[in-house]
């Protein structure tokens, strides 16, 4: 079985992963894009379609190319470009684990929703381990009238040990916040 495993940025204080379907600093932290990028690249990631539909398209055309992307929707049948890479549709977190079980880590990178299936399994396919970059951004934590915010599901800190955790500062010279990376481990 796979090592299921949690990526994902938020803001500090509330836990802001989205506003309006982007993240909430924009690509204003390029050392965390690198971060996502090592822990990532050549895996099995799997999100939800709004969280697939939001990442931005290279040149090619493909969104995260390297990686084998099971997408999560209701509807198996929306329509993707045909020079997507390895893209599969599955319409649930058990199904898109039992597709990619004979990987050594597989990473489930959002969106709220995904992030609070993959809290609820349990078995064979329990999430082990959380890669977690904290954003200290106060500005953004104060939001913006109307616009769609979207937070970190809670979950039991009890049940997680710290197996790192670095300092807060600026990771790159083209980092607009400062951030906190931690790695917990499922301990129950």
């Amino acid at each position: 079985m796979a090592t299921v495993s949690i990526v994902a940025a938020m803001t500090s204080e509330t836990h802001l992963i989205g506003i309006n379907e982007s993240l909430p600093w924009g690509r204003n932290l390029p050392s965390d894009l690198s971060r996502f990028r090592r822990l990532t690249e050549n895996r099995t990631v799997i999100m939800g379609r709004k969280t697939y539909e939001s990442l931005p398209v290279t040149s090619t055309g493909e969104r995260l190319p390297g990686r084998h992307k099971i997408v999560l929707s209701r509807s198996v049948n929306a329509n993707l470009p045909s020079n997507q890479g390895r893209v599969t549709m599955l319409c649930d977190i058990g199904e898109a684990l039992e597709a990619s079980k004979h990987e050594n880590e597989v990473f489930v990178i959002g969106g709220a929703a995904i992030y609070a299936q993959a809290f609820a399994l349990n078995g064979n396919h329990t999430v082990t381990r959380m890669y977690l970059t904290y954003v200290r951004a106060p500005m953004l934590e104060e939001g913006t009238p109307g616009a769609r915010r979207v937070h970190f599901p809670t979950w039991d800190s009890n049940q997680w040990k710290e197996r790192q955790q670095t300092s807060w500062e600026y990771r790159h010279t083209k980092d607009c916040y400062e951030t906190l990376y931690r790695i917990l481990e499922r301990t129950r």
